[in-house]
């Protein structure tokens, strides 16, 4: 909700600028001065020079300081010109600072196009510093688009091997000619002039808001010289911001200092901390004030603590050098785990076993302050790939818990993926909300075993079948070593070779009359089919009586049932 005053300002701004919003041209542009012949203050010279092909304003206090001077690149966007609004700003801060301030009047119509305008304020600013203001200590000042003339001159200045400014102020500066920024969409309603009454929602009318000035031409919109947020500012001079944000560039940064060095930030400065981010003020080491997603104007009450810990005698009137973080809280999701060693488990059947797994993990920053305390410290940027090392060092610790105490045989661990997952996750939530931070999600992609471990578990599954048949296991187990032995080259190839043969048939016949669950005829060996009575070969009866009672018996009794007589 806004105020009734600002309300009551947004309606006469709208009613005013009209014809000018109708044409999409600037504020400025309508609500400029005339100028009938410009009257500076009272002690105060308003004079005009020439630099390179534009003309430029100069005003001077009564007793302007030698060796200084401002350069003010003023707004309007590339149809607004100089004009009295602009020598009225001019003249406060030649006020202010005691300093002439040099307003360059750069040409300014519809229908421009880039770099024209941008060409014509780098060639003043060039001719100004070499030459009225030579030797100078000059502060560049731009406002609106002006601040994006003084800035893509400033970078020009840098990579061309030219001297900056001592200092660069921007004010409300226009410098994403994109409009990409996701303040269009937050601020939609705040603007005065462009801002979107409440039955308009941003979906629908988000053009209204973004809107792309036609002086951009063909030039890609990103072109830093055209859009400067776009562009790299190292080796720039001191800064003052009003609005402190940061805008993610990369995937994978977790931690960004905001470079308070080269950026002045004093009372009244907006910061703004977006979704998924968290902001963390620090002075000399010592952790000060949080700040969640929201928009805040900085001053004495919304840092109290650092208020407090800097004991400021201008209640914040003057400058500060905190640190400020700028921490991602969001996910940072897929990473890659693996065991660069062998994890040991101690299973109950083969003993200790080496495993080797991979897998993927999520994690994100849970407490801001916890994080930079225990892990990021003061490094001016922290990305996953700091943290790797150690998270996988950790994830090798619970793994290594995990596995050990699931209870969970190491041959039926590939089929138990997800519970080993989920025993995991639960291991290491202590450890990881120790550094301020959070596992999202664990997952096991393989887990393996030895080569020497998977053959045991091989062949014991194939003799497992058998162990209910104690004499055939026997069997089986001393041909397998027999088998091994005629393999031996010292046992001669052919006796090895039939030795392992004979075995082969000898062992097949058992294993067929075994599965047969049948035996073979006392008289003729043949073999018998299960509960036969006679042999179907030679005829021989397969019951006999027992010599003490006479109750009948099956064939291979050693003792009666009955009476219990030993049968020969």
């Amino acid at each position: 909700m806004i105020s009734l005053r600002a309300a009551a300002v947004r309606a006469l701004l709208r009613l005013y600028t009209y014809p000018a919003r109708k044409r999409h041209t600037s504020l400025s542009r309508t609500a400029k001065f005339k100028n009938d012949g410009y009257c500076p203050p009272a002690g105060y010279t308003y004079t005009r020079i020439y630099a390179a092909n534009s003309a430029v304003d100069v005003i001077s206090p009564p007793c302007a300081r030698s060796g200084a001077a401002i350069v003010q690149f003023h707004g309007g966007g590339h149809t607004q010109g100089m004009n009295d609004m602009y020598r009225l700003v001019a003249a406060r801060l030649a006020k202010m600072t005691d300093c002439a301030v040099y307003s360059i009047d750069y040409a300014a119509a519809e229908g421009l196009v880039f770099p024209s305008v941008h060409d014509e304020c780098f060639a003043a600013y060039c001719a100004l510093s070499q030459g009225a203001l030579k030797g100078n200590r000059i502060i560049a000042i731009g406002d609106s688009f002006g601040a994006n003339l003084m800035l893509s001159a400033c970078l020009r200045l840098r990579d061309g091997g030219m001297s900056l400014p001592a200092a660069v102020i921007c004010i409300s500066p226009y410098v994403d000619m994109a409009a990409s920024g996701a303040s269009y969409e937050y601020n939609c309603r705040a603007d005065p002039l462009y801002g979107l009454p409440k039955s308009q929602s941003y979906a629908q009318y988000s053009s209204a808001v973004r809107r792309i000035s036609p002086y951009c031409g063909n030039t890609p919109k990103t072109q830093p010289l055209l859009s400067p947020a776009y562009g790299n500012f190292r080796g720039f001079p001191d800064m003052f911001v009003y609005v402190i944000e940061w805008v993610e560039q990369s995937p994978d940064e977790i931690i960004h200092k905001f470079d308070t060095r080269k950026n002045i930030v004093k009372r009244g400065s907006k910061l703004t901390v977006r979704e998924g981010q968290t902001v963390v003020f620090c002075d000399n080491g010592t952790m000060a004030d949080v700040f969640k997603p929201g928009m805040y104007k900085l001053d004495t009450d919304t840092l109290p603590i650092l208020t407090a810990l800097l004991s400021w005698a201008y209640a914040f009137e003057s400058p500060f050098k905190s640190d400020i973080y700028f921490v991602s809280t969001r996910q940072f999701v897929n990473h890659k785990w693996g065991t660069a060693t062998p994890v040991i488990i101690n299973d109950s059947s083969l003993g200790a076993v080496r495993v080797r797994g991979y897998g993927t993990y999520s994690f994100r920053v849970s407490d801001a302050f916890t994080f930079l305390k225990e892990l990021s410290g003061a490094r001016p940027s922290f990305r996953t790939s700091d943290a790797e090392d150690y998270i996988r060092s950790m994830l090798v610790m619970g793994i290594s818990d995990a596995l050990g105490s699931c209870g969970i045989g190491v041959a039926d661990m590939s089929a138990n993926l997800i519970e080993l997952s989920a025993s995991v996750l639960k291991s290491l939530a202590p450890r990881f909300k120790a550094l301020g931070m959070e596992l999202s999600t664990f997952n096991f992609e393989s887990l393996s075993l030895p080569p020497e471990v998977e053959k045991a578990i091989d062949e014991n599954a194939r003799l497992g079948v058998l162990r209910g048949n104690a004499d055939l296991y026997a069997r089986i187990a001393r041909a397998d070593a027999m088998v091994e032995a005629a393999k031996n080259p010292g046992a001669g190839s052919i006796v090895g070779a039939g030795l392992g043969l004979g075995i082969g048939a000898d062992l097949g016949r058992e294993i067929t009359q075994s599965a047969a669950g049948g035996s073979t005829c006392p008289e003729c060996g043949a073999q018998l089919p299960a509960n036969a009575k006679f042999c179907p070969e030679c005829g021989t009866s397969l019951s006999k009586s027992c010599p003490g009672c006479g109750a009948r018996l099956s064939a291979g009794t050693k003792f009666c049932p009955e009476c219990g007589a030993k049968i020969q």
